[in-house]
């Protein structure tokens, strides 16, 4: 079994530490570019939202590198993602590709991957203890590389030398990726804090504090989103994101009871405005602010791919609670039509309105 999964997050230095450990192999696609979203766009249904065209675009080219099995999560309810596994499979079988089809959700799980797992485990002579191993290995590999991304998301808005903090993220995140076992990883965190630790700051800046919500393929990949993250630490902000790769796990598995900020609280705090969980990321989109403005964070973006339904219906809640809460929120409606230099604009004159914001309560 060559097997494919779409970029989320650091699902691919999760899996490149599987595979090195108990299999199976692991085929990634390329990294997501423009060829990418071209292939996703051509053979996409027109109203299809921006996430399916970057998905079916890193399928088709895993494929042609040769994979041959397709791990895909999808969903219940209204989110159209529920809607990928069959539209996709067709798109891609029209095209001619042969492959086998994993759905990952909540009701199939069980039969559709964790029975494979065990299967390839036992046809590959791993024992169940080793296997154990290999997942807690390649969960604390993730847990590091969301912990560095973090630490840039500090450091970037008080650099000095613009793009340093992205470099030695870069460099961070490629060392995690190469070390092969607890020892290495340990010495490479190390190395990483070193790293952060070297980067010149302008330590007398108090940066404005911001939130991206909004749907979870757009706010957890860069690619998608235009990289806003980055752009908005350059123009000295610091941010924090509502989705990681491991913040849906722990949610998807109920681990998540004690944390303060987790997906679970944040739908319970959109509870006043909505009532019932529609599904996808709309709920906590919505409640994920009211916990951060508690926080401190003076700003919130919305991110969703154009046409997004779920994040449409929190888009027109979120101005109730903007007014409510006193927090300004942007939203950024993404598709592959919308230009660098409109975002660049949008973000300059919100960081601006948010400055003003500042002063204006200096002078009270």
């Amino acid at each position: 079994m060559k097997l494919t999964v779409p970029y989320l997050g650091h699902i691919d230095i999760f899996l490149n530490a599987m595979a090195r450990k108990i299999g199976p192999e692991f085929v990634f696609p390329p990294k997501t570019s423009s060829r990418t979203l071209l292939l996703g766009t051509k053979y996409s249904p027109e109203s299809a939202c921006l996430p399916f065209k970057f998905i079916l675009g890193n399928f088709i080219e895993a494929l042609e590198k040769g994979a041959d099995t397709i791990a895909m999560i999808t969903d219940h309810g209204p989110c159209r993602v529920g809607m990928y596994d069959v539209v996709m499979q067709q798109i891609l079988k029209d095209l001619g590709f042969q492959f086998d089809w994993i759905a990952m959700d909540d009701t199939r799980i069980l039969g559709d991957y964790l029975l494979r797992f065990n299967r390839e485990r036992k046809k590959r002579g791993v024992s169940l203890w080793e296997s154990l191993q290999a997942i807690r290995f390649s969960w604390k590999k993730v847990k590091l590389s969301e912990s560095v991304e973090r630490m840039a998301q500090k450091a970037r808005p008080l650099e000095v030398k613009r793009g340093e903090t992205t470099r030695v993220l870069t460099d961070s995140l490629r060392w995690i990726d190469e070390a092969s076992n607890f020892r290495e990883l340990s010495q490479t965190h190390q190395q990483c804090l070193e790293k952060f630790n070297r980067i010149e700051k302008d330590d007398t800046q108090n940066p404005p504090k911001v939130l991206i919500t909004g749907e979870g393929y757009m706010v957890i990949n860069p690619h998608a989103n235009q990289d806003i993250e980055r752009r908005l630490g350059e123009m000295g902000v610091e941010v924090a994101r509502t989705v990681w790769f491991t913040t849906q796990i722990t949610h998807a598995l109920h681990l998540d009871l004690f944390n303060p900020k987790s997906k679970r609280k944040a739908i319970k705090a959109s509870e006043p405005y909505l009532k019932h969980n529609l599904g996808g990321e709309c709920n906590a989109s919505i409640g994920y602010p009211i916990l951060f403005k508690k926080e401190g964070y003076e700003g919130v973006i919305q991110l969703l791919p154009f046409g997004c339904m779920l994040e449409a219906v929190a888009k027109n809640i979120l101005v109730k609670v903007s007014r409510e809460y006193d927090l300004p929120i942007l939203t950024f409606s993404l598709s592959e039509n919308l230009s660098e230099t409109m975002i660049d604009t949008r973000l300059g004159a919100f960081v601006d309105l948010l400055q003003q914001r500042r002063g204006r309560k200096r002078n009270r």
